[in-house]
């Protein structure tokens, strides 16, 4: 493995951390979602409604936010030692990945910023400088079919060698949208590119990857109907929990607020979410199409010290527009319009003396990173118009105005502020530049954002083994970034003027962090099999600003600082058995500082409290974890995984009843530490098998693989319909193989386990989103 940016065994690594290799050669292995279970304390999801995101949780530690690139994931995610910046795309296909590295905590010294969870390196596999072809072909439900390839060759024997690859993915949705009469989310995705890797003698060597990936696939959020009709959710009775016992008003308010102009969305009559047919009116198309390249070289100086370089630059533009209401209704769509690019290069000097005070290995490194992103994105449908309805206010009098008399004064409304040329109407901004353009039954909302963001790191690593068996180890890292970012004031414009870029008022914001993250441990080999080891290690994840925002004011005070990291580690791992059995324990204790979370909070600047998105509390997150592989006989090969989690706030204070009358007033901000954090399940667990049966020219081998994460809160104030049960995964696969060819029956979630997460933007609307269940297929596979 090479996570620690050298070439060295899993077992004499003093981390927590797993290895996954062969594992990616199942059948049930597509992408990174389906590692789940082989690693302890981690969870590898997805955010359904952008194309390829990833939401990873390791050790209690996810994203706060995941659909906009003003954020950044506090785990790293990178291939081939280039960290993706943007979330869409982070879910790596596997075809032509030789082996993923999970580093569980924090990650500070030799990755740096947004690494305070850990880091999961994706390895791809070299050009091998032989004529060689790898053939793939998938068949499942849903129509799902997928080609893979790659194709080696030499050009220049033993001096200059290409591999080309290929990947085509297309399945049907597995929904049936009976309004549109089609099916979805769709999935069309392609990826294409060549490495090229010149030796041209025995000291350098440079790789160029090009590619191209271009996800043409719909969104698989949003596709359900959760506005409840009043009296099918019962109130539960805590406090906490928002009251949906009166409905959602797009299921029965809108005619009569609007006056007829804007259509109900439909009532949902029952609690079962659908399991085969929605009735959506958009398909949620996407679109992200990504251009990459990555140049890593390496010169050896001597034989002790060589220069390694590695630049990567990838230029990113996704799109994509989703149903937010989740009925046929045209009431409320979304559509986002995203350019993302980023450029980082990194030089290290390593080293490794056999001296007489012991072995030493060292290296020195900096690191640089420039990104840029800008996002157009507008609200759409009947929506505007029908809260225009429902927020009529009189200037005049300072009254709320019924239904009736918002009709007979359409001035005196938000919407109606615009229908009358009035630039703004409290904060709804209309646009100035409509003119005597007639802004008809819909309008848009428009908005704007843009971030660039520059760092730069010096670090430097060494261990020392100065006596036999023992080894200490020691880092720093000193980081600094800056970011710029630019957020326009939402405003109401016509339909026809949707391209226009009118904004009337713009937030401009900079800031800058430094950093300092230490590294150090001690480990002890009593034997070659044995490992034990102590450390401490600390990490950092960007400060920043929140994108989705609508005033300008509330892009100025939703501004957070970075948020912190300080992890102790005890670790054992060995090997038994002449390396029959292999275990590895870990107990682990993180002090997370400054937490990035939205929330009720007191707000100096009007003595009052608003909601906010800032650094709310500090965390400690603490636990053991496990992983266990034994070859029973030759044939016969088991490994399972256990993670035990304990988090819990520090310091956390806010309005855990945002409910109640005590709103606006100090005294409603009380200690919440007893609220358990948002995502951190308290056990994850793997276990699986595989057995070879020789038959014949062949050989028939069967895997299966179980894979559980407990109940999870999925936002800060725990409230019940929030909360995430507790999921299990069964995969299982068999294959017969033989010469360079093989066969393999597969099954994905073959408990057929679907829950729905709903979305909720009280008391207007809701939608829902459910994934998928259980899959199966045929797959053929060729070597030469």
């Amino acid at each position: 493995m090479t996570a620690r940016k050298t070439e060295e065994s899993i077992q004499d690594v003093p981390v927590a951390m797993t290895a996954i290799s062969s594992e990616l050669k199942l059948a049930t292995v597509r992408d990174l979602k389906d590692l789940n279970g082989y690693s302890a304390n981690v969870r590898i999801d997805s955010d359904p409604s952008r194309a390829g995101a990833a939401a990873i949780t390791i050790r209690g530690i996810s994203p706060t936010r995941t659909d906009d690139n003003s954020f950044d994931s506090p785990i790293a995610i990178m291939i081939d030692g280039i960290y993706l910046g943007s979330l869409s795309g982070q879910v790596i296909e596997n075809f032509d990945i030789e082996r993923i590295e999970i580093l569980r905590g924090p990650q500070g010294t030799l990755y740096g910023r947004n690494t305070v969870g850990g880091v999961m390196n994706a390895v791809r596999s070299r050009p091998t400088g032989e004529y060689g072809a790898k053939l793939q072909y998938n068949y499942g439900r849903f129509n799902q079919q997928e080609f893979r390839a790659v194709l080696n060759a030499p050009i220049v024997r033993d001096k200059l060698a290409v591999k080309g690859f290929f990947s085509n993915l297309q399945s049907d949705g597995y929904y049936k949208n009976t309004y549109l009469n089609s099916t979805q989310p769709q999935k069309d995705y392609m990826n294409y590119g060549v490495t090229l890797l010149a030796t041209p003698n025995d000291w350098f060597e440079a790789k160029l990857t090009i590619e191209r990936f271009e996800d043409h696939s719909q969104g698989g959020a949003y596709l359900t109907n959760w506005n409840f009709a009043p009296g099918v959710i019962p109130p539960t009775g805590i406090d906490s929990d928002p009251n949906y016992s009166g409905g959602f008003l797009s299921c029965f308010l809108a005619s009569a607020v609007t006056g007829g102009a804007v259509p109900n969305a439909p009532c949902r009559t029952e609690l079962d979410f659908p399991r085969k047919e929605i009735r959506t009116d958009l398909p949620n198309p996407g679109k992200v199409n990504t251009t990459a390249y990555t140049l890593d070289m390496t010169a050896n100086l001597s034989d002790e010290v060589k220069l390694v370089s590695l630049f990567g630059y990838r230029k990113m533009q996704e799109y994509r527009k989703y149903d937010f209401d989740g009925t046929e209704a045209d009431f409320i769509t979304i559509e986002r319009d995203n350019s993302f690019k980023q450029f980082s290069g990194e030089v290290r000097l390593e080293g490794n003396w056999d001296a007489s005070i012991g072995k030493i290995n060292a290296l020195v490194g900096y690191y640089y990173w420039d990104s840029q992103f800008d996002q157009d994105w507008v609200t759409g449908g009947d929506f505007w118009t029908f809260v225009g309805g429902l927020g009529g206010y009189s200037l005049a009098t300072n009254q709320w105005l019924s239904p009736a008399a918002q009709a007979a004064n359409p001035g005196l409304t938000p919407v109606g502020a615009c229908l009358a040329r009035r630039p703004s109407f409290g904060n709804t901004h209309c646009d100035v530049g409509a003119g005597d353009v007639p802004y008809g039954d819909k309008l848009v909302q428009k908005l704007f954002e843009d971030q660039s963001t520059k760092a730069h790191a010096l670090f430097a690593n060494a261990d020392w083994e100065f006596a036999p068996g023992w080894t200490i180890e020691g880092g720093i890292r000193w980081s600094y970034e800056k970011k710029h970012f630019i957020a326009a004031q939402a405003y109401l414009a016509p339909l026809s003027r949707v391209n226009e870029f009118g904004f009337p008022d713009f937030a401009d914001l900079k800031n800058s962090w430094t950093d300092i993250s230490p590294k150090a441990s001690i480990s002890w080999k009593p034997n070659d099999d044995i490992l034990l080891y102590a450390s401490y290690a600390e990490g950092w994840h960007s400060g920043g600003f929140f994108g989705v925002n609508q005033n300008v004011a509330d892009f100025e005070r939703d501004q957070y600082e970075p948020e912190t990291s300080q992890s102790f580690e005890f670790g054992v791992k060995a090997q038994w058995f002449d390396n029959r059995l292999q275990t590895n324990i870990a107990l682990f204790r993180n002090k997370f500082k400054n937490k990035q979370e939205s929330a009720v909070q007191f707000d100096d600047s009007t003595n009052t409290v608003a909601t906010v998105f800032s650094n709310v509390a500090n965390v400690i997150y603490q636990g053991i974890e496990a992983e266990v592989q034994a070859a029973v006989t030759e044939e016969f090969n088991i490994f399972g995984t256990i993670g035990i989690l304990d988090a819990k706030y520090k310091d956390f204070f806010t309005d855990v009843n945002p409910n109640d009358d005590c709103t606006g007033r100090p005294e409603c901000i009380v200690d919440a530490t007893f609220l358990k954090p948002r995502n951190a399940p308290k056990m994850t667990a793997g276990l699986g098998a595989s057995y070879v049966i020789p038959i014949g020219p062949g050989a028939l081998q069967v895997n299966g693989k179980w894979s559980y994460i407990s109940k999870v809160e999925g936002n800060l104030l725990n409230q019940t319909l929030s909360k995430v049960g507790a999921r299990n995964d069964i995969s299982a696969s068999i294959t017969y193989s033989w010469d360079n060819y093989r066969v393999t029956f597969f099954g994905r979630n073959l408990l057929n386990e679907r829950y729905e997460s709903p979305a909720i933007i009280q008391p207007l609307f809701a939608s829902g989103t459910v994934g998928i269940g259980s899959t199966w297929g045929i797959e053929v596979g060729a070597d030469f």
